[in-house]
């Protein structure tokens, strides 16, 4: 699979430069919070085939400690594949793909909860079609570089969705126009798809199971962990995060079928956390500002997950 290629339905957002270390440019800071409340991410160009370029600048960060300070610190970087869906049906945008977009070539650095060192979170973006050529592209990404993302988060459109919800599973179920929700209990006991009212449900992977949950730690990216230190005005209101139903579209078929990649991968020793994000259509009470942030948020917080009782 060529991903850059204009055939191809899995659309790549172009990276952002990576800019070369001098002095002024940004360094660790002491808490999270710090790090949030500088962050700020500026589109620069959008060109028609939705190639864009975006640079992730951080005003206010402290000036680089000296050469020789600075190469005593250890620093890793962590990396992160966030997906978001293109306009469909009757939406003429989408704020999932909105937000991945604005956030391409995010990068903000953290220090590690385990140790002295510090961590570079790193965003790459990828605009996704709703069909299945977009969600089966997106899989034959992440299988042909294996051990480049520290993490796969896909986020997507939920119209009745009242906020922001992280799903904690997805159903091997084959996207259709007309599949009821999974949790309405259209699996059978005996292991087979049943007949629904609507539709005959077809499964995405044959012989798998019914359901794959996140490899996100549950334990650890919490809704009260969240509002700890957030600057997201929605996350300080809300009063439930996560959601048990992700759907029977392209959004669940995304999520089952990135789940079932990593889970099979041989080339690592764990398994990398894969997160499912859906937006509401925005509002006053959740614009598209407050749903970026957010999503970093929840981005920061999953690396975290990740660097506990690992030394950073």
């Amino acid at each position: 699979m060529k991903p850059e290629s204009e055939e191809s339905s899995l659309l790549v957002l172009a990276k952002a430069p990576e800019a070369s270390p001098s002095p002024g440019t940004r360094s660790a800071v002491s808490r999270r919070r710090e790090v949030l409340a500088l962050a700020a991410v500026t589109v620069l160009a959008c060109s028609a085939s939705l190639a864009l370029v975006l640079h992730s600048h951080h005003p206010g960060f402290q000036p680089r400690a000296p050469v020789q300070q600075q190469q005593q610190q250890q620093q890793q970087r962590w990396r992160v594949l966030l997906t978001g869906f293109q306009p469909f049906h009757a939406f003429a945008s989408n704020p999932s793909g909105l937000t991945a977009a604005a956030l391409n070539g995010t990068s903000l650095v953290f220090p590690s909860p385990d140790s002295a060192a510090t961590v570079e979170l790193h965003v790459e973006s990828l605009l996704v079609d709703v069909d299945r050529r977009g969600v089966e592209g997106v899989e034959e990404h992440i299988r042909a570089f294996p051990g480049r993302w520290d993490a796969v988060v896909h986020l997507g459109l939920e119209n009745a969705a009242k906020g922001l919800k992280l799903e904690i599973a997805a159903a091997n179920i084959l996207a259709t126009e007309d599949n009821p929700p999974w949790s309405t209990g259209i699996f059978s006991d005996d292991g087979r798809g049943a007949q629904s009212s609507s539709s005959s449900v077809q499964r995405i992977v044959p012989d798998a199971p019914h359901l794959l949950p996140t490899t996100v730690r549950l334990d650890y990216v919490t809704l009260r962990r969240l509002q700890q230190e957030t600057a997201s005005e929605h996350l300080r209101r809300v009063t439930e995060l996560w959601s048990r139903d992700a759907g029977a579209y392209y959004c669940n078929e995304l999520y089952y079928r990135s789940l079932e990649t990593v889970r099979r991968s041989r080339d690592s020793s764990w398994v990398i956390p894969v997160l499912f994000i859906h937006l509401p259509t925005p509002d006053p009470d959740l614009g598209l500002d407050d749903m970026r942030q957010a999503v970093l948020e929840v981005l920061l917080t999953v690396a975290e997950s990740t660097l506990v009782g690992r030394g950073g």
